[in-house]
């Protein structure tokens, strides 16, 4: 379904100069002919990346999410939209739209409100999600950076909505400030010249769309051969990760945000990446090297020429993403965490969890010391 199927006006007991008003929407497509009102709140949000963008978002409703019950609530002050967030119905239980290929999720929220008036946008928002959920039980929503304005304030304790933390994951990143030093590493440099040995090394940053759909395919490929017949084989067996990446570089490649690399010997590939340049952040999604060089370590070498690359760019933070692996361990600056969120409006369910949660943590503290 496209376009705006349902308005949701919620009335707030608590009264406030401004009227606000909830609209709920179920496909991004609806979105994006309303005048990408939503990249622009983007922009103007602490809560600015890729992962939320409309052409993200659109390319996975086109294919991850194509049996997805999408439910997308807008949240307007006035005329002025100043709150918004996309969800997933998974049989009453809602989760943010963008689940498995992104890294991060949020609720996004105009820096222009106020603390009060963003409790109110933000329960406004949530209630207009769950009046368009049949049999709502409960939000539960991941892979929220541990910056989130929106949820600093749901974590308050002021909203009328309950939110208990299940668990969270490193995302490890380095402050470009430091690239030059961190380029200095010896492990770097010896991989870097034993390759250079064995012929004509060059790396290549593609420009056009074309030039980066043609890599595209390579990059699948290799990534395949690369997990093959191991316990974890690539993403990219299924045909659906191919065309959402695919669509990714259809919907954002003019944008010039996307960042499509590759590393030849004498004219071979033998590495690749595909990740972003966007909101001051290089971000390193996915790659994929030649598994018959691995002695080599054409992964590594990759990664210098991108903190190289990534120095003309205008960034000022090299962000690795969700995962603990110890080569972003070695690069890393910060090691913030993003995390994931039991949110309910029942403060029964609320006490149960966080009880439920109190006893993991007490088992887990138990089976660490046996």
């Amino acid at each position: 379904m496209a376009g705006w199927q349902r308005v949701v006006m919620v009335q707030s007991p608590i009264k406030h100069p401004a009227a606000y008003r909830a609209q709920v929407s179920h496909s991004f497509q609806g979105v994006l002919q309303e005048g990408n009102l939503w990249d622009e709140l983007l922009g103007n949000s602490s809560s600015e990346t890729i992962f939320l963008t409309t052409g993200w978002l659109y390319s996975w409703e086109r294919t991850y999410g194509k049996n997805s019950r999408l439910i997308i609530v807008h949240v307007y002050r006035h005329k002025q939209l100043v709150a918004a967030a996309a969800f997933e119905n998974e049989a009453g239980v809602l989760v943010f739209a963008g689940k498995g290929p992104s890294d991060y999720a949020d609720i996004v929220l105009s820096k222009e409100l106020s603390d009060s008036q963003s409790i109110y946008a933000i329960d406004l928002l949530l209630d207009g999600a769950v009046l368009a959920t049949e049999g709502f039980r409960c939000f539960k929503l991941t892979r929220v950076q541990s910056d989130s304005r929106a949820f600093s304030i749901l974590n308050s304790g002021c909203c009328k909505y309950f939110t208990t933390l299940t668990n969270q994951t490193m995302a490890p990143r380095m402050e470009m400030s430091v690239v030059e030093e961190k380029l200095k590493k010896k492990s770097l440099i010896r991989h870097e010249r034993k390759l250079e040995k064995t012929g004509t090394l060059q790396d290549f940053h593609c420009k056009g769309t074309d030039e980066m759909l043609s890599l595209l395919e390579q990059l699948f490929e290799q990534h395949i051969e690369r997990w093959q017949g191991t316990p974890s084989p690539s993403l990219f067996v299924n045909e659906v990760s191919k065309e959402f990446f695919r669509n990714v570089v259809a919907n954002l490649g003019d944008l010039g945000w996307l960042r499509l690399s590759a590393l030849r010997l004498d004219g071979a590939l033998i590495a690749a990446h595909f990740g972003f340049v966007h909101a001051g952040r290089y971000t390193w999604y996915k790659p994929s090297f030649d598994v018959s060089l691995s002695k080599f370590s054409p992964g590594e070498v990759l990664l210098k020429r991108l903190l190289e690359e990534a120095r003309n760019e205008p960034v000022d933070i090299f962000d690795f993403t969700i995962g603990d692996e110890a080569f972003k361990l070695r690069f890393a600056t910060e090691t913030p965490v993003v995390q994931n969120f039991y949110v309910t409006n029942s403060s029964l369910l609320h006490y149960v969890v966080r009880a439920r949660q109190a006893v993991k943590q007490i088992a887990r503290k138990i089976f660490s010391r046996t």
